[in-house]
């Protein structure tokens, strides 16, 4: 199931959309309790900021992909920012910024141009969540 969000919306939004992959032309954000049920797979152009999120992954083991920018040197807002007991079960991507997990656990993986925990973070890697085959590069004209 595809989900299409234009401008910034709240987790409630996600939740009431029910599972599947969220695309959002925007920021995503939930400050209440975190974001559950799903499974879900989160896709920002802008920043993912969640307090204690726990689902799993939808598609493909990606559980978030947010396409800030915000280099390690000013990390603020961080491209994804969870705070509170996070229980996410899946890829966490921010290739163009920095990743924020203060707590919980992730059971998948953390990609991003910066990574910072804090809090009592349990990370679990999970080889069976990345792609198998060789890496391809497309050019587009």
């Amino acid at each position: 199931m595809y989900h299409y969000h234009k401008g910034n919306i709240k987790g409630s939004d996600i939740m009431n959309a029910g599972p599947g992959i969220h695309f959002v032309e925007g920021n995503i954000t939930h400050q209440g309790p975190g974001i559950t049920g799903g499974p879900y797979t989160l896709v920002a152009t802008g920043t993912i900021t969640l307090n204690g999120p726990q689902y799993e992954a939808y598609y493909e083991g990606l559980a978030m992909m947010a396409g800030a920018f915000s280099p390690p040197t000013c990390n603020k807002p961080a491209a994804i920012d969870l705070g509170g007991q996070n229980q996410i079960a899946g890829l966490l991507f921010a290739p163009n910024g920095v990743l924020e997990v203060n707590g919980g656990a992730v059971n998948g993986g953390m990609i991003a141009w910066g990574i910072d925990t804090g809090g009592n973070l349990d990370l679990v890697v999970n080889p069976d969540l990345f792609p198998k085959a060789d890496p391809r590069v497309f050019l587009l004209d």
